[in-house]
């Protein structure tokens, strides 16, 4: 193939083939090939691609499976697209290294002129694991980066968060701001109003301090509906977190899990008995007994005690 396309799941994967068995319709046929490989050895090894085809849609575990009996896969390959990147290191980081270790052996047997190797990914967040992706397995990458608070992470901007009342906003900036400048600096403050603006200028100095890049966020109980955001925001930043964020925190979202209780239960929690991340999942998380009772679908008793085969 020319290109591998790789996607986090194979209902993602399933999506993108359609998609470009839609595209082939107005431009060149791609002959794409959906692969999904199982655990069985024998069909991974047994995989015949068909002749001409230009692009392969498949998952990290298939990739890797077929790589187990296809090593020289990548030989004729130009474009390898991650597609959600972040994602996919999220939720397959071995398998995701392994693949990119593979292509980049290939890449280092054959260096071509008229049909370079590529690597395409594509995704929402920047965070340590893309980072080392370019790092390590682009060559002179070009890097495109539409959200600002994406660019101030792949800038290393220091992110720093004060908790405060609403009433003591404008005087803790001005003691974050109270340095004794030694050296010029740009500093740029957002009020929320004009008259904190007059505040503020009234009374901040000028401000100094080391050559790296500082974001000051001052979050108050306004902010309440902020408060999980900004704490995901902080932990890929790395940034210090202060301990009364994680319990403001940890109120927010239980005021917002009383919320769902007429929402099904999370799939996740049903399947695996954790959540990927109960701060952004819509459904509910607590056992509710009016809607969680089960179901009598016969006049036998259900098991109360046993092995499930």
């Amino acid at each position: 193939p020319l290109a591998v396309i790789v996607c986090p799941g194979w209902k993602k994967a399933q999506f993108i083939f359609e998609l470009l068995g839609d595209y082939s319709m107005s431009s060149r046929p791609l002959h794409p090939v959906l692969l999904t490989i199982g655990l069985h050895k024998d069909e991974a090894k047994n995989m015949k691609l068909p002749r001409g085809c230009d692009v392969i849609v498949t998952t990290p575990h298939s990739l890797l499976r077929l790589l187990t009996y296809r090593s020289l896969l990548f030989l004729r390959l130009c474009h390898l697209v991650l597609d959600e990147v972040q994602v996919l290191f999220f939720e397959a980081n071995e398998q995701m290294f392994a693949i990119l270790d593979n292509f980049k052996k290939n890449v280092e047997v054959e260096e071509r002129e008229s049909a370079p190797h590529q690597i395409v990914a594509v995704g929402v967040h920047w965070n340590r694991h893309v980072d080392h992706l370019v790092r390590e397995f682009m060559k002179d990458p070009y890097i495109v980066i539409t959200a600002l608070e994406e660019a101030a992470l792949y800038g290393n901007v220091q992110q720093v968060v004060h908790l405060c009342l609403e009433c003591e906003k404008t005087s803790t900036l001005l003691q974050v701001l109270d340095f004794v400048p030694s050296q010029a600096q740009k500093t740029l403050i957002f009020t929320c109003s004009v008259a904190e603006t007059e505040i503020v200028c009234k009374g901040s100095p000028a401000e100094q301090g080391d050559k790296k890049t500082k974001s000051v966020l001052l979050l108050t109980e306004r902010n309440a509906s902020h408060a999980v955001g900004v704490l995901r925001y902080l932990e890929r930043a790395d940034a210090k977190i202060p301990s009364e964020l994680y319990e403001f925190t940890a109120g927010v979202l239980e005021a917002k899990e009383d919320k769902k209780a007429r929402r099904p239960l999370c799939p996740y929690l049903k399947a695996f008995g954790f959540c990927k991340d109960k701060r952004i999942c819509p459904d509910r998380h607590h056992i509710n007994p009016e809607m969680d009772i089960p179901r009598k679908l016969s006049n036998e008793s259900l098991p109360g005690f046993g092995h499930i085969r």
